[in-house]
């Protein structure tokens, strides 16, 4: 019984970091930003979305780029602007935070 519960715990332990790793993530970063700034990356985020559509070429692309990385700014943090129509799974929140890394030059602090 030992031997199974030795085996068993480190796999038990490491799902259960799987699962509720990224609201714990998303709990720290919340509570390391102001509401105040919080408040003016969403209104950057609805500014740049209200813009786009008298944007063409690369400054569409440009501001869709910065609105996807103020998305995932957000997401990171629980707030999810969108409320995307995709399907989620449980390799989800984890992408979403992966895409949060990637664009903010892979460090999870740096806008608070």
């Amino acid at each position: 019984m030992k031997r199974l519960f030795a085996i068993a715990a480190p796999f038990a332990v490491v799902l259960l970091l799987f699962v509720l790793g990224p609201g714990i993530i998303r709990q720290i970063y919340a509570t390391s930003t102001s509401s105040d700034y919080m408040n003016k990356k969403i209104e950057e985020y609805r500014l740049l979305d209200r813009q786009e559509s008298s944007l063409s070429g690369d400054l569409l692309r440009q501001s869709q780029m910065k609105r996807m990385q103020i998305y995932y700014w957000l997401l990171a943090r629980g707030r999810d602007i969108d409320g995307g129509d995709a399907e989620r799974t449980l390799l989800s929140p984890w992408k979403d935070l992966m895409q949060y890394w990637r664009d903010d030059g892979g460090s999870p602090l740096s806008r608070n």
